[in-house]
This record gives structure tokens, C-alpha cells and sequence, in this order.
């Protein structure tokens, strides 16, 4: 989950040059203010499908795709 929300939010945060870390941290802060938060219910939803996979595998290895 935490990969496709950071992966997304990355995308937007490094459209622009980032100069330095504190650049960095406030670049974070304004587009999560902007982040669609569409994206972050579709990662639960997926990451809750994903675990329920999981434990009908009996914690074994397990394929979505």
C-alpha cells in the first residue's frame, strides 16, 4: 500500500526541482494537501483484498495478478 500512495505522491513532489531537504519536506506538504485521496481508498481496498488472499492461503504464497 505504501508503495503505489508514495510512488503517486513522488510523482507529483518531483515535478519541480527540489533544492534542499527542507524544499523537500514542504514540497511533501503541499501536494499531500492536493493528493487525491481517491488513490489512498483504492490502495486500502486493494491491500484489503490482498490480505484476505493471504489468509485463504493459509498464510502461503499467493498470487492476484
Amino acid at each position: 500500500m505504501d508503495y503505489e500512495i508514495w510512488g503517486k505522491l513522488q510523482e507529483c513532489v518531483y515535478r519541480t526541482g527540489i533544492s534542499d531537504v527542507d524544499h523537500l519536506v514542504k514540497r511533501v506538504v503541499e501536494e499531500w494537501s492536493r493528493f487525491n485521496h481517491e488513490i489512498i481508498s483504492s490502495a486500502v481496498t486493494q491491500w484489503i483484498a490482498r490480505l484476505h488472499a493471504y489468509v485463504k492461503a493459509d498464510r502461503g504464497y499467493f498470487d492476484l495478478l
